[in-house]
């Protein structure tokens, strides 16, 4: 919850606190429940009406692989998305949280790249692609049964297209193998 009833206060943001099966304003005290209904305010009168007309907007929130997603948009949220990392076992997941010291254009570059995987991710030697579940570019490439590490180590430029859509655009990466394959 970003408390914006503290900025007319002079306080720039303020962050809640879980308590009480809401979200406490941690400089005014006050209780917003899961809806963003104000159903606390402690420094009014027990029998104060003001909460009543108190309202925070709220987002639907979703847990998927030990990260917390919001969908701050108007209307219902749209199906969330079913890629590896967010229907794999929680025993092939991992969440993180880090300081990366660099501008986030950096950041953003490095994994939209694709060509990168080919130099940064090269596996010298191959492994059995049947227990390769959940560990990064070890499996087979999709209908085949070529290895990725191998596909990444001797196939290493690939073909890039990019197609605007109506949330950005959609990067797409092709490594010809031979005449027929792609």
């Amino acid at each position: 919850l970003i408390d914006r009833h503290c900025a007319h206060r002079g306080a720039d943001l303020a962050f809640g606190r879980l308590e009480h099966g809401g979200l406490r304003c941690a400089f005014h005290g006050w209780l917003f429940d899961a809806s963003g209904q104000c159903i606390e305010t402690p420094a009014e009168p027990k029998d104060s009406k003001l909460c009543q007309n108190i309202r925070q907007r709220s987002y639907p929130v979703v847990e998927k692989s030990g990260i917390l997603w919001a969908y701050l948009g108007e209307g219902e949220p749209p199906a969330f998305p079913e890629i590896d990392c967010f229907v794999a076992p929680a025993t092939h997941t991992f969440a993180f949280k880090g300081h990366m010291a660099c501008n986030w254009l950096q950041a953003l570059e490095v994994g939209i790249d694709p060509a990168h995987a080919s130099y940064l991710h090269r596996f010298f030697e191959d492994e059995d692609t049947s227990t390769a579940y959940g560990k990064q570019f070890r499996g087979a490439s999709a209908g085949s049964d070529l290895p990725m590490t191998k596909i990444l180590r001797e196939y290493d430029r690939p073909i890039i297209n990019v197609e605007h859509t109506e949330y950005g655009l959609r990067l797409i990466a092709l490594r010809e193998i031979d005449e027929e394959r792609t």
